[in-house]
């Protein structure tokens, strides 16, 4: 099993895993929903435990999403968006 710096390692060398990962499959649900991810945003830390957002947008309507930042940022290296 890929932990989440396996996962952001083997998109950024360019390994391909057998099966889809987590993060792929969320690429692929947010493809075929067409919609994109625009930024990630580690956003806070609290009692060391940091925060992260994704900010998805979709023909204009934007969303922000909760997430882990190791999640968020190996779903950004596959995004190929900024990350702040």
């Amino acid at each position: 099993m890929i932990n989440e710096g396996g996962a952001i390692a083997a998109e950024l060398t360019g390994q391909e895993p057998p099966r889809p990962m987590t993060h792929d499959l969320l690429m692929m649900v947010l493809k075929s929903a067409q919609m994109k991810i625009e930024r990630i945003v580690v956003t806070d830390l609290r009692d060391n435990t940091y925060f992260a957002e994704i900010h998805i947008e979709k023909d204009g309507d934007k969303t922000i999403i909760d997430a882990r930042p190791s999640d968020a940022l190996a779903v950004a290296v596959r995004a190929k968006c900024p990350m702040f």
